[in-house]
């Protein structure tokens, strides 16, 4: 999704030949150009006044002449305007010095084109449940027809395309019904749709599926399927096929896309995306852009308006880099997965409750034992891949460690060994200062940290480099460590969310019998005591992530840490798991998170979800792999980010 950004709330949209979109901004029209190959929002090229200054754009519609520029009908409180426009590319005019403007005594609530004979006409709905007929070349009102129900309006339908018996209009009352009523044939209501149990705010009506949708201040959409042209004269009460409920609050919009889709937004900033059974297939965020309050919609494309102004677009069209999930069953193996991670390849490891270690690999496809039961690893095991994720690390209740080749498991002897007497309460891997060696810290009994030289392959070297100790705080474990530029600093987070600052040797100097090092500093409750989930060095910055939902800057001066910047992720995000920064000069991060039992991916250059995928949750194992790089705050082409839980 991306977005073109102004102040004023955008309170009306409309796609045009797929490659405008039209906007109404406060008592502006706007024209933006939707670039046919990269479907990038272009700067508005056209904005022109065309309601009075207090006034406020309500609708657009769009009449094709005949070899003419488009009509376009601007309507918003008491105002309508009309006028000629001219589209070529980027390049965009307006006749507007020849537009009608009229004023009515009633809020107008709909507009819609239709002809008459030869005659190109209008037809206005108040807001008192009437409709008026204007001629737009001379501003005269032809006709004015009351529906025999008196009531207020908060939205309306024309549906037909010439004054005739034929067309009808569904009225949203105030009281949760929709009235359909036929103006040529004098306001008799012929059919009550009922079944909403609050303000009708929008519908949608396509005659050829026969289904209409509306959009109501009770959180929910409904659908009724039926023909008005098969409605006789009786006021039959019709209920709806089903009602959809996923919103939070009022929906302000709904769309038809399909026979079997169905789009709607609200004011709780979503877009619901559901089939005909009522089955939300998915669900996306619009960032911080606020409610959401006016949409179009195409069958591959979609744009909204919101209320901090952002105009935001769309495709909903799969692409090759389609990020639904792919769910595989364990029956053939022993045990439930416990850990997942990816290797550098793609592949994924898996250690499972029985004490397994398994590996799906993607070329060729097939599920393979790494090693067999294993007693040591029973019921309680953690697993861990470094950062070059060539090597992983598997760690028991008991004390003991595996190291493997991730790339390679069968062919290369795992290391092995006891290296706590007691429960190894945390794995964590860092880089070092050299590029052959990777550092792996083990979290034991009584808060020691033992610090692990690892080189491979052939064979896998483990040496202890060092022991540190964190202040004696049950149930608490490293969570994330990095080794700053000076290459005898590492500043590493821990289950309670504080930050420590330890200096350590640059070579192994250590032997069992060294004393543990305490930390230089320690930052109390740097992620409140939720956690912290990642430490990343970048651009010569420290970035710390929490399940605080929020990501921090640091810099660090005379072995103390400063924060820089404190960052609270929007769009809902509670738990960050690590930050994605571009090769660009963008100083903003791709967010990956989770919104519940949602993964995301959320960029914060342009406020809004790139990816969204239900998978239970972050307190589940899961693995994140940047195959390739981020570019301008989006995922680039071709490839993904990979993700297992």
């Amino acid at each position: 999704m991306n977005c073109v950004i102004s102040q004023l709330p955008i309170t009306a949209v409309k796609l045009y030949k797929s490659d405008y979109v039209f906007i109404g901004r406060g008592s502006a029209f706007e024209v933006n150009h939707l670039e046919s190959e990269s479907r990038v929002l272009c700067c508005s090229p056209l904005e022109i006044e065309v309601l009075d200054i207090r006034r406020v754009i309500h609708g657009i519609r769009v009449y094709d002449e005949d070899f003419c520029d488009p009509r376009v009908l601007v309507y918003g409180g008491r105002c309508l305007a009309s006028f000629h426009i001219s589209l070529s590319g980027c390049l965009v005019t307006s006749d507007y010095t020849s537009r009608l403007h009229i004023r009515l005594s009633h809020w107008i609530i709909d507009a819609q084109w239709i002809t008459n004979n030869e005659d190109l006409l209008v037809v206005l709905v108040t807001s008192s449940n009437s409709v008026i007929l204007v001629d737009p070349s001379s501003g005269d009102v032809l006709r004015e027809t009351r529906c025999s129900q008196r009531c207020i309006l908060y939205s309306a339908g024309v549906y037909g395309l010439r004054w005739d018996p034929g067309l009808v209009v569904a009225s949203g009352t105030v009281f949760g019904e929709i009235l359909a009523w036929r103006p040529a044939l004098g306001g008799s209501v012929i059919a009550r749709l009922v079944g909403h149990d609050g303000v009708i705010f929008s519908m949608a009506y396509q005659s050829d599926l026969n289904l209409l949708v509306s959009a109501s201040d009770d959180r929910s959409v409904g659908l009724w399927d039926l023909s008005f042209s098969d409605l006789g004269d009786h006021d039959l009460k019709i209920n709806p096929v089903r009602r959809l409920f996923g919103h939070c609050s009022r929906i302000w919009s709904a769309g038809i896309i399909s026979r079997d889709e169905i789009l709607s937004c609200g004011e709780d900033g979503t877009v619901c995306l559901w089939n005909y059974d009522g089955v939300l297939i998915s669900k996306w965020y619009a960032g911080d852009s606020g409610p959401l309050w006016c949409m179009d919609c195409s069958a591959w494309e979609v744009v909204l308006g919101s209320q901090s102004g952002s105009l935001l677009y769309r495709s909903l069209t799969p692409t090759s880099s389609d990020s639904s999930p792919h769910s595989h069953t364990f029956s053939d193996f022993i045990g439930e997965p416990r850990s997942v991670v990816f290797n550098n390849n793609n592949d994924v490891v898996i250690v499972t409750s029985s004490g397994q270690l398994v590996f799906y690999s993607t070329q060729p496809v097939q599920w393979s034992r790494v090693i067999d039961v294993d007693n040591k690893f029973i019921s309680y095991s953690l697993l861990a891949i470094s950062v070059s994720r060539q090597l992983f690390a598997v760690a028991s209740i008991a004390g003991f460690c595996k190291v493997f080749s991730a790339t390679n498991p069968w062919g290369e002897l795992p290391w092995q060994g006891e290296i706590f007497h007691g429960k190894i309460l945390s794995v964590v891997w860092c880089h070092s200062a050299s590029r052959s060696v990777e550092l792996l810290l083990a979290t034991g009994p009584q808060c020691l940290v033992k610090v692990y030289d690892v080189t491979a392959p052939n064979p896998i070297s483990v040496v202890l480099r060092h022991v540190l100790r964190m202040a004696n705080v049950l149930c608490n474990w490293l969570t994330c460590a990095v080794v700053t530029e000076h290459s005898e600093r590492l500043l590493a987070g821990d289950r309670r969310g504080n930050l420590h600052w330890y200096k350590i040797p640059c070579h192994c100097e250590c032997d069992t019998n060294s004393p543990a090092s305490l930390p230089l500093f320690s930052r109390k409750s740097a992620h409140s005591r939720s956690g912290v989930t990642s430490l990343l060095l970048h651009n010569r910055r420290i970035y710390s992530t929490g399940r605080d939902g929020q990501y921090k800057t640091y810099s660090i001066r005379d072995d103390v840490i400063h924060c820089l910047f404190v960052c609270k992720v929007g769009s809902g995000i509670d738990w960050i798991g690590q930050l994605l920064f571009s090769e660009s000069t963008s100083l903003l991060p791709v967010v990956a998170g989770f919104r519940g039992n949602q993964f995301v991916l959320y960029s914060m250059e342009h406020s809004t979800s790139l990816v969204e995928i239900a998978c239970g949750g972050g307190h589940r194992s899961w693995d994140l792999f940047e195959r390739i790089r981020v570019a301008d705050g989006g995922v680039s082409q071709p490839g993904a980010v990979s993700g297992v839980s």
